[in-house]
């Protein structure tokens, strides 16, 4: 699960001014936000990248942490 929504409410920067920031429609930032849409990986540094241009100061592993390893039984 990615950190987008978090990390952007964290720092006080809405969706739409994230959007506007990537010059995309809000629809497709929420779509990123609730894993409705798979995040290419030039789209994820685009997405941090816009972040930090907002303030946040956040690395792409922040925003798109790797999924927990299952531990062995």
């Amino acid at each position: 699960m990615n950190q987008i929504q978090a990390i952007r409410e964290r720092h006080g920067v809405t969706q739409a001014r994230l959007a506007k920031e990537l010059g995309w429609l809000a629809s497709r930032l929420s779509n990123y936000e609730r894993d409705q849409r798979s995040v290419h990986i030039v789209d994820a540094h685009r997405i941090t990248a816009a972040l930090n241009r907002l303030g946040a100061n956040c690395d792409i592993s922040d925003v798109f942490p790797a999924p927990a390893e299952e531990s062995a039984a």
